[in-house]
């Protein structure tokens, strides 16, 4: 799957859960198998967009209830900023950051996370893996709300 020598499908479900944690299923699930190198092949971060766009749709038909989608620093996106940001959506979001983005006070989103907010620490080790010996990793975990800045 990220090499030749491995075989099989990615798949990318979304898990609908309570507040409380129950799990309530499964409402949607993107699934595919990478092509060669050499052949065209779907941009993958599409999986996120269309992800947020099913939970969209539930919320639409289901305006009594709040939803959040929440997404892995893969789900980073400006498409996904937008369709919030546009009001095409009602359902919140809540993604672990990858970019350090534009924030409606002119402020960049690292800067204020890191100087509060501080959740917490979590130690673990990242395994072995191309080349590189596996190591223990001390992560600190943040937390704000904001409002980013529209069109960033």
């Amino acid at each position: 799957m990220n090499y030749e020598a491995r075989q099989g499908m990615y798949l990318h479900p979304t898990l609908m859960i309570t507040p409380e944690g129950v799990p309530l299923g499964i409402t949607d699930m993107w699934s595919w198998a990478r092509k060669a190198k050499d052949e065209p092949d779907i941009k993958e971060s599409l999986r996120w967009k269309e992800g947020y766009q099913r939970v969209c749709e539930l919320a639409e038909d289901n305006p009594e209830t709040d939803y959040v989608y929440i997404a892995d620093r893969e789900g980073d996106l400006h498409d996904i900023i937008e369709l919030a940001d546009e009001k095409q959506c009602s359902a919140d979001y809540l993604i672990r950051a990858k970019h350090s983005r534009l924030l409606q006070d002119g402020s960049k989103l690292f800067d204020i996370t890191k100087a509060e907010n501080i959740l917490g620490q979590i130690e673990f080790t990242v395994s072995s893996g191309h080349g590189k010996p596996s190591r223990k990793v001390t992560q600190t975990i943040y937390s704000k709300r904001v409002q980013l800045k529209s069109g960033c």
